[in-house]
């Protein structure tokens, strides 16, 4: 019944610019204490989902996130291409 309600899975995008909201990341962190790059699943004003990267490189972002200040869930931010198939996320 669920299933029904809900409907289908939305698309999974290959390329994407533009908005979106995050629904869910996972950040992984270094032995060292230090987090890495988190990947985002978004989706876009569509209603497509992506898949994106929080680069390490946003250091003051990925602390806050670790700090407990900043939930990424639900948070919008702008997807761009970096790279031939490496999208990045950030606010």
């Amino acid at each position: 019944m669920a299933d029904i309600v809900r409907g289908g899975a939305p698309p999974l995008l290959d390329h994407y610019e533009g908005p979106a909201l995050v629904e869910t990341f996972m950040l992984p962190i270094a032995r060292a204490g230090d987090p890495k790059d988190a990947t985002i699943v978004a989706r876009t004003p569509s209603g497509g989902r992506v898949l994106a990267q929080l680069s390490r490189e946003e250091r003051g972002l990925l602390d806050q996130v670790t700090n407990g200040s900043l939930e990424l869930v639900g948070q919008t931010g702008m997807i761009k291409a970096a790279g031939s198939e490496l999208l990045r996320w950030s606010i």
